[in-house]
């Protein structure tokens, strides 16, 4: 204990400013948890994920906080608490372009399709949530990359020189809207991504054909050799 004091050693309780504001500890909870959309982590993975980027905080200080602003994860996380069916609301919007919907699809990723490395089609798509329009279908080198997917929506924006309608509101334009009404960015889970999750089954049935299934029959039918660089050179294209 005396060398900690000595060599300024920060703890729980020992060279924490932060433990002093109630307000502080409560946010750097709130930016942690705002990398967890469905709630899986608990105290214990909070606690340690703040410890790794120099925040310490008590058990009992990250419970209370999260009992205050995470209430209904707690009976979520308990066994069975997610056997429970999603509430189902309505899809409303204000209009077209008002709320676009973003997702990537991994069905015919490398690692789904099971063929090599360089064999797969991961795509990444929009939907407008008012319209149904589908803005985009995107086949990427790679869907969970935050540098291709910022690429990818600087050119869907150049496209369509803007994906919001009113890109340029401002309150004394709008005053009635306000920013915690209509956040520019809202990360959801897979679940309450409804819009564009539906489209992957959509697109499969509605066109009568599975992109998947013509890839195996054409490994089945000596048509696609993974082994040959040419043919997996179709998918990588590098």
């Amino acid at each position: 204990m005396k060398k900690r004091s000595q060599l300024i050693i920060k703890t729980v309780r020992m060279n924490n400013d932060l433990r002093d504001s109630p307000a502080d500890m409560a946010q750097a909870v709130l930016e942690l948890k705002a990398s967890d959309p469905q709630g899986r982590w608990g105290v214990d993975s909070v606690k340690q994920r703040l410890a790794n980027t120099g925040v310490y905080l008590s058990r009992n200080d990250i419970r209370t906080i999260m009992h205050d602003y995470f209430d209904e994860e707690f009976d979520e996380r308990m066994p069975g608490g997610r056997s429970r069916g999603p509430t189902r609301t309505p899809l409303l919007s204000a209009g077209p372009g008002e709320s676009v919907h973003f997702d990537g699809h991994e069905k015919l990723g490398h690692l789904a399709l099971n063929l090599g490395q360089d064999i797969g089609l991961p795509i990444y798509g929009c939907k407008d949530k008012y319209s149904g329009f589908i803005r985009a279908l995107t086949v990427l080198p790679n869907v969970r990359k935050e540098i291709v997917i910022a690429h990818w929506y600087l050119d869907l924006v150049e496209a369509y020189g803007s994906l919001i309608p009113n890109h340029d509101f401002s309150l004394e334009a709008a005053p009635e809207y306000k920013a915690d009404d209509f956040p520019p960015l809202v990360q959801i889970p897979s679940t309450r991504n409804t819009p564009i999750e539906g489209i992957w089954r959509w697109q499969r049935e509605g066109e009568g054909h599975n992109l998947r299934q013509v890839i195996e029959d054409g490994v089945t039918h000596g048509l696609l050799i993974p082994g040959i660089e040419l043919h997996a050179f179709d998918f990588s294209g590098h």
